[in-house]
């Protein structure tokens, strides 16, 4: 598939990275010479200039490709990038957007449609997403949603005294959830039923939601309620993150602290009924002295990397149970861990994500990315899947892979050997990278 991307930043790089690895034909176009040096090791043709231009789109032979993704650091450019590659019969066109005034519901709003977009990604919102699923799931390190909210997919860490330590995991005999992969010394694990596991394994568990609990009192990481959030930053993700928690309906105290006073004050008059602290929450006494021992949960989105790693680390030193830290890159995930953030939010992987479900040319239903190439992903069985019917345990599935769930008629089923799919049942399916082609193939509508 030709796809060609509009932008070399973060995003952009991840992209093009994750696209010309699962071999597509891709092109990528930025103006900045700079930042195409940067994307030119990767497999990929470049292109200087105007991604909004017909003449640029025309050198990137934008009337082959399949789908054009506008992701610059300036919505309107993506905008008109989509408009004008429309032109051209690309069949799907995205845009990233950041400027909420877009994307409203107000009816005298722009049409998306209208203006060739497909689709719109949000990643601030899709953080702030990310972020509020994670403060109602305390001391998880991930979670996602699939199948409508009826399966949950939690990364746990083991506490060092956790009673699953020195056990097998056929010895832990779960009934609502099963463990699909294990994160050891930042590498990814499929276990099988003889894994013993270890302390400070991370473990990725699949199975209904709110059925965690047996799980949960075996890794030591006992459900709590979170009264009072502390969040660091009041640009996009903070807003939206304080927007979708709701302190009046979900009966939680927030206090933003933001050090800008210009934005300290914007948030002041969007949100009257939380308490907003104009100050540098990077510093150990700006947090003292509002009381950090009263919070259950930092939230660490200043938009600055170094701020929120050291923001992190006061954080736990002052005796924070739960830290969560947005950073830019995914390469520093491992710092955020050391320095005791409990989950890490990255936006641009949000944003592949997005991406990736329309690219790949199968029956997936929704993606979630994790640190070091490692997927969960639902899938819709089709028709022909060779699948289909089969028991699990005789059928010819990826090593590097296990299916976490299966969905039949709105049933959730945690599978055992016996387990069969269905044509049209849901599957929920964790991956490493070696095995995402084959699943793609596995689920692609023949």
């Amino acid at each position: 598939m030709r796809v060609i991307v509009i932008g070399a930043g973060k995003a952009g790089y991840e992209l093009a990275l994750r696209l010309s690895e699962e071999n597509h034909d891709v092109v990528v176009i930025d103006k900045n010479t700079e930042s195409l040096q940067e994307i030119a090791n990767l497999d990929v043709m470049t292109v200087e200039g105007n991604g909004a231009s017909p003449e640029i789109l025309e050198l990137a032979q934008v009337s082959n490709a399949q789908v054009v993704v506008a992701v610059t650091e300036i919505d309107e450019v993506n905008m008109i990038a989509c408009m004008t590659a429309k032109q051209y019969g690309v069949p799907t066109c995205i845009a990233r957007l950041r400027n909420p005034d877009y994307t409203s519901a107000n009816p005298r709003g722009l049409s998306m449609q209208r203006l060739g977009i497909d689709l719109i990604i949000e990643p601030e919102q899709l953080a702030a997403l990310e972020i509020a699923r994670l403060i109602k799931t305390p001391l998880a390190s991930d979670v996602d949603y699939f199948a409508d909210g009826r399966v949950t997919m939690i990364g746990l860490q083991v506490d060092a005294d956790a009673k699953i330590v020195g056990r097998s995991l056929a010895q832990c005999r779960l009934k609502n959830s099963l463990i699909v992969a294990v994160e050891r010394n930042e590498e990814f694990i499929i276990p099988k039923g003889d894994y013993v596991v270890q302390a400070h394994d991370r473990l990725f568990v699949v199975g209904r939601t709110g059925k965690f609990q047996q799980i949960r009192a075996l890794v030591g990481k006992p459900a709590h309620q979170i009264r009072a959030i502390a969040v660091v930053g009041a640009g996009r993700i903070g807003l939206n993150t304080v927007r979708l928690l709701s302190p009046r309906r979900n009966n939680i105290s927030i206090t933003l602290f933001e050090k800008d006073p210009v934005q300290a004050d914007r948030a002041a008059r969007l949100f009257p009924h939380i308490l907003v602290i104009q100050g540098d929450a990077s510093r150990m006494d700006v947090l003292c002295e509002e009381g950090s021992r009263q919070f259950d949960a930092l939230v660490a989105v200043s938009g600055e990397d170094h701020v929120n790693l050291l923001t992190t680390m006061i954080a736990k030193e002052l005796g924070i149970r739960e830290v969560i830290a947005q950073i830019s890159r995914e390469d520093y995930a491992p710092l955020a861990t050391k320095a005791g953030a409990d989950a890490v939010v990255i936006p641009r992987l949000l944003t592949v994500s997005s991406v990736l479900r329309i690219v790949r040319e199968s029956e997936i239903i929704s993606i979630s990315l994790l640190k070091g190439g490692a997927e969960t992903l639902e899938f819709n069985a089709p028709a022909g899947c060779p699948l289909i019917g089969v028991p699990l345990k005789e059928a010819d599935f990826p090593s590097k892979a296990l299916l976490g769930a299966i969905i039949h008629r709105n049933e959730v089923i945690i599978p055992r050997g016996d387990s069969v799919i269905r044509k049209g049942d849901r599957v929920i399916v964790f991956a490493l990278p070696e095995a995402i082609d084959e699943l793609t193939w596995l689920f692609r509508q023949k």
